[in-house]
């Protein structure tokens, strides 16, 4: 991602040990309360639901969805 620095970026994996029990959904949503107050966050999923989980969940969040993206 050329647009982005690369210190800037931060991935969030289920599969990393310190996550252990919790859903992908829940980690991304969790990670964004407790991280994301003043900053632009960019969350990018092709889990329609972790979508729906996280603005259920984080009432600051301007969510604009693109369905096109492929592989």
């Amino acid at each position: 991602m050329p647009f982005l620095k690369q210190e800037n970026i931060i991935l969030l994996s289920k599969e990393d040990n310190k996550y252990q029990g919790i859903s992908s959904k829940e980690i991304k949503s969790n990670y964004l309360k407790e991280h994301a107050k003043n900053d632009v966050n960019i969350v990018i999923d092709d889990d329609n639901s972790v979508i729906k989980y996280i603005i259920k969940n984080n009432e600051d969040l301007i969510v604009f969805q693109d369905s096109s993206l492929v592989d």
